[in-house]
């Protein structure tokens, strides 16, 4: 085995290590996250009632295999994060191995270094929202099934990636729509196998488009009687989807129809668009700083800080760059090289379409496809540069690791901040240190929980439904509420009192 593969093998675990490692207290338990596992709760108790979770846009399939999970290890934050937590592991492992098989030993090692330096896949990797759980997984198997000529069974292998995607969270629909923008623009270059995919591609959108069209208009209520033809249509999409692409070169004429300068007015409008309303949190998110103040309060000091905003630079620099190289033809590189240098372009430039705000979660995909196309670009730098980015990479890597580990053995309970994602403000809220407030409400003896604030309530109550019984009284109610004023821990102030019946019976 080559020194490289050994490498690689070792920052994998080491990442792998770190996401799967004390799930069930670092982070502070989220309210999105408390809510998935009220809903699995739910499903176990009433099976498939209703064809979404939180919203129309997203679907049950994460609280599903949350549901499952709870069977198997029971019930509590760390089983509610095991699942996307090990998928993310699988991922990344996943995408390990295309690009050693694809880009060679060097490629697959600068992956695992990317990894390891990312802030926001060790942070994110661990916290059970459906958009990081699924979203990594199915776009590394998708870089499985783009690896050859495009035929009948690859076709239908992406529209079921596409159609669980979507079904998971509709943002999935931007992998088939950047990937069309992938294709066309290759086929209208003339290269080779680039329409076969196109078609695909189109193939794949169109079964997302129906279940995008179809689902929001399904409802809870009617859901048993809706769900005996919308289940069926659903699973059946990917058949569809592949039959259609079987018919013949119809792409064709629909790229006559396309006037070449046209699209690249528009694709250019797209990438001017991201780079206005995206670029800075994607560069925030690469780099990893602003992640350590949403995620457990930390204000790093500037000399940390600094490595973390070069290498995101860089980070970006670099796939910018092999992506203009491509573009023009200048690179060299077998096909699948090419989509993994053209891909984040072609998401850029729709990626306008589905998001004009800047919440982390909605940068996974593009994030995960920037990573990819940069490892593969550090790996073809001359080597004086590759050194210097290998020394830049490693002191990241070294920092990134240093701070998670530490926060992960002891986390700390500081007063939560206020920042700012672009010009978007955020804070640190949601991810306030809970266990004082889980303490006082098993010691207050009260089985109800004031509903005040969700972002206090849905954690207690999934504390106090999915956690270890303890004896409560009925006619007691716990309130809580955020406290934004005070200076010391614990971030919160409580009450117990009677609740309404109790006190008017």
């Amino acid at each position: 085995m080559k020194r490289l593969d050994v490498a690689t093998l070792a920052l994998l675990a080491l990442c792998a290590g770190g996401i799967l490692s004390g799930l069930g207290r670092f982070p502070a338990l989220t309210c999105d996250e408390a809510w998935v596992g009220l809903y699995a709760g739910r499903l176990a108790a009433r099976g498939l009632f209703t064809p979404h979770e939180m919203n129309t846009y997203t679907g049950p399939l994460f609280g599903l295999a949350i549901m499952n999970v709870f069977a198997v290890f029971g019930t509590g934050v760390r089983s509610l994060r095991l699942f996307g937590a090990g998928a993310n592991v699988l991922a990344f492992v996943l995408l390990a191995a295309h690009l050693r098989r694809r880009g060679g030993a060097t490629v697959a090692a600068w992956w695992a270094l990317a990894l390891t330096a990312s802030v926001y896949l060790l942070l994110k990797s661990r916290q059970a929202w459906e958009c990081y759980a699924l979203q990594p997984l199915l776009l590394a198997l998708t870089f499985w099934v783009l690896d050859g000529p495009a035929s009948w069974p690859r076709a239908f292998a992406l529209a079921a990636l596409c159609v669980i995607g979507a079904q998971n969270h509709f943002i999935y629909l931007s992998i088939p729509l950047s990937l069309c923008v992938l294709y066309a623009a290759r086929a209208q270059r003339g290269e080779s196998g680039a329409d076969e995919w196109l078609r695909a591609s189109i193939c794949a959108l169109g079964a997302g488009a129906i279940l995008f069209l179809v689902k929001p208009r399904l409802t809870e209520a009617a859901w048993n009687a809706e769900r005996v033809w919308a289940l069926p249509l659903f699973f059946a999409l990917p058949a569809f989807s592949a039959a259609a692409f079987a018919t013949g070169t119809w792409e064709r004429p629909l790229m006559r129809l396309l006037p070449r300068r046209a699209g690249v007015y528009v694709f250019a409008l797209g990438l001017v668009a991201f780079a206005v309303w995206h670029g800075v949190p994607l560069w925030q998110v690469l780099s990893g700083p602003t992640l350590w103040k949403r995620t457990f309060s930390w204000d790093a000091p500037a000399f940390l800080d600094a490595p973390l905003w070069l290498w995101g630079t860089l980070v970006l620099a670099v796939a910018a760059w092999r992506a203009v190289r491509a573009g023009h033809g200048r690179e060299g590189l077998t096909s699948a090289e090419t989509t993994l240098a053209l891909w984040p372009a072609a998401y850029a430039a729709i990626f306008i379409l589905f998001r004009n705000t800047s919440s982390f979660r909605y940068y996974s995909l593009i994030q995960f496809l920037t990573l990819a196309s940069a490892a593969a670009g550090l790996a073809r730098l001359p080597r004086p540069d590759r050194r210097w980015a290998l020394a830049l990479g490693v002191c990241v890597a070294v920092a990134a690791q240093s701070v998670f580990w530490r926060e992960l053995r002891a986390p700390a309970e500081r007063r939560p901040l206020r920042f700012k994602i672009c010009w978007h403000s955020e804070n640190s809220w949601d991810f306030a240190r809970n266990e004082a407030l889980f303490a006082a409400f098993d010691a207050s003896g009260a089985c109800g929980i004031g509903q005040q604030d969700n972002f206090v309530f849905l954690p207690l109550a999934f504390h106090h439904v999915m956690g270890d019984p303890h004896p409560c009284d009925p006619s007691r109610t716990f309130t809580a509420v955020q406290c934004p004023d005070c200076v010391r821990p614990p971030f919160f102030h409580w009450e117990t009192g009677l609740n309404s019946a109790a006190a008017h019976p």
